[in-house]
């Protein structure tokens, strides 16, 4: 579809009037109204989309933040990362009594393989040698040193915390040689490579923006803005507010 439409400028001067006597009929030239030239100016006219844009104030986040804390009791050994520093998954951050627990499963090793290495030497003299009551006291042995064991590895193992994720220290919430309980915070680690804009948008508005549609968050910090898209609309409002929020992911280049 295509039209035009005229745009017309007026001069300032308005167009004078006849203020001749109607009784006259006798006209100069003189006496006749001044007609001014008129500009016109053309434009072409093509369909375009009418894009509506809602204003609103936002809390930036990392959309990943993770705090690691002890599963096991007792004193902190080693600390691997220091505020600001990047963090792989599956890095240490923390051991706590490995030295202990170390020991304690090469022990429950050494029961195990001894309790093994016995049973499998009564099974291997027979029946005319050994009776059935010694085999089941050599194989209960042995399934109760390997579940020692495993107990073992296992506490070995939450001895050490390791991050999940690859992101930036942002807390070290204790320091080496202090003691901790199962439960205690000892890192918190984001992922900055996705920032979520969470704002908060009045009922009149809540129903002009859709999951999907496109966002241009700013950053007055950093003096720049960012593309994203609306993730989520949470459907209920708040009760003291009356306001609905609005969960934005923004690509952090």
């Amino acid at each position: 579809f295509a039209a035009t439409a005229i745009h017309v400028k007026r001069s300032d001067t308005e167009i004078a009037e006849d203020t001749s006597d109607a009784t006259s009929t006798d006209t100069t030239s003189a006496d006749r109204p001044k007609i001014r030239p008129v500009n016109v100016q053309t434009l072409e006219v093509a369909p375009s989309d009418l894009t509506e844009s809602i204003l609103a104030n936002g809390v930036t986040s990392p959309k990943t933040d993770v705090t690691f804390s002890a599963e096991m009791p007792g004193r902190i050994e080693h600390l691997g990362a220091e505020i600001g520093q990047k963090v792989r998954r599956g890095q240490v951050l923390a051991r706590i009594g490995f030295e202990t627990l170390e020991a304690q499963q090469a022990h429950a090793k050494a029961t195990f393989d001894l309790a093994e290495t016995t049973h499998k030497r009564f099974v291997s003299l027979g029946a005319d040698l050994v009776t059935g009551q010694k085999l089941d006291e050599t194989r209960s042995a042995v399934v109760s040193a390997r579940a020692q064991l495993d107990i073992a590895q296992s506490n070995l193992k939450k001895s050490q915390v390791r991050s999940t994720i690859n992101g930036v220290v942002s807390a070290k919430l204790v320091d080496r040689a202090e003691y901790v309980a199962p439960g205690t915070p000892l890192y918190r680690v984001v992922d900055y490579r996705t920032i979520v804009v969470e704002a908060r948008l009045a009922e009149t508005q809540i129903g002009r923006v859709e999951k999907g549609a496109e966002v241009t968050a700013a950053v007055n910090a950093l003096g720049r803005e960012f593309q994203g898209v609306v993730k989520a609309i949470v459907p209920t409002a708040d009760p003291a507010s009356k306001t609905f929020t609005v969960r934005v992911e923004i690509k952090n280049p």
